[in-house]
């Protein structure tokens, strides 16, 4: 199967395996304006017209008639308008990812965020083979930003959010397409026919993941605390290491810069030395592209942490 097969099998819909369409954001008002959302069904039209989904139309997620109405005069479709009321069997504790890509106006530019597009559904296509219930896990993408998020908060739901975020973690670094996230635990509101989505664990993801000053993927605090009261401590996961992070920050518009020891992902196939050269070897050609620059910063933080935590992995015999 070559990249355009894989391309092709992306459905349009809320499902784990699905993408959201740019209609679905549009119609529940997630665009700034109106300039915002054209610029984003244009660039959805491009990705179907570069072979995303079954077919243009349907990756735009629009009927016949809104898709006629868009090509010959470039109108938006209706947005959607209801009353919603809250439902707390939508309530639950669960594991929460925010993932981050960085740099996405130059990937955009160079028409790299195809690759993007090919790497996710690669790694939903080897999720789909392994032997987690493909039902645990769901997903919030638009953009540059992947909000992941499990139906519950036990251990199995934990193992396969973590073989996912790792696989495509890898996966894209390893294609020289920098990212950073944060896991979180904890209450989150998940209303996939509303798009409505909120709860502390996706407030402490996302501002962690916001604030990292590398490029990487770390657990925060919640996180580390249920994983040790679901019987997988985080300083005995062989791919983290407890870690300095380097964070930034802002007050009264004045950089901030400090630390906090947070578990972090060795970024790798493995953690030994031979599982992280295909990232490491991808980290320094992206840091030569910075060089003098402040985000050569960043990849030199996440060189010195995995250069620190070079474990040696013994194979069963």
């Amino acid at each position: 199967m070559n990249q355009r097969d894989v391309r092709r099998k992306l459905a349009v819909g809320p499902g784990m395996h699905e993408v959201s369409s740019v209609s679905y954001w549009y119609k529940y008002g997630h665009f700034k304006n109106e300039d915002e959302a054209r610029g984003a069904f244009k660039l959805a039209c491009q990705q179907g017209n570069d072979g995303m989904g079954e077919n243009v139309r349907e990756w735009m997620g629009l009927t016949v008639e809104e898709f006629k109405s868009f090509m010959q005069h470039d109108a938006l479709p209706k947005k959607a308008l209801q009353e919603v009321a809250i439902n707390y069997n939508n309530l639950a504790e669960r594991w929460v990812v925010c993932l981050d890509i960085m740099g996405s106006k130059r990937l955009i530019e160079k028409e790299y965020w195809m690759q993007v597009f090919d790497v996710y559904a690669e790694a939903i296509n080897n999720f789909q083979r392994d032997a987690f219930d493909r039902h645990l896990i769901r997903r919030i993408t638009f953009s540059d930003s992947f909000i992941l998020y499990t139906t519950d908060g036990s251990a199995l739901s934990y193992r396969a959010l973590d073989s996912f975020v790792r696989y495509f973690i890898v996966s894209l670094i390893s294609k020289k397409i920098p990212i950073r996230g944060a896991m979180s635990f904890g209450e989150l509101y998940a209303d996939d026919a509303h798009g409505l989505y909120f709860g502390k664990a996706l407030i402490e993801a996302y501002k962690i993941s916001e604030s990292q000053d590398w490029i990487g993927f770390v657990l925060c605090e919640t996180a580390s605390c249920q994983l040790k009261k679901v019987g997988l401590p985080a300083n005995e996961r062989l791919n983290y290491a407890e870690y300095p992070v380097p964070l930034k920050s802002y007050e009264s518009e004045k950089v901030v810069r400090h630390e906090r020891l947070l578990p972090s992902f060795i970024i790798g196939e493995s953690p030994s030395a031979q599982g992280q050269e295909r990232c490491r070897k991808a980290l320094l050609a992206m840091a030569k592209q910075h060089k003098g620059t402040e985000i050569e910063g960043k990849y030199k933080n996440t060189l010195k942490f995995l250069e620190k935590n070079i474990r040696e992995v013994v194979k069963p015999r």
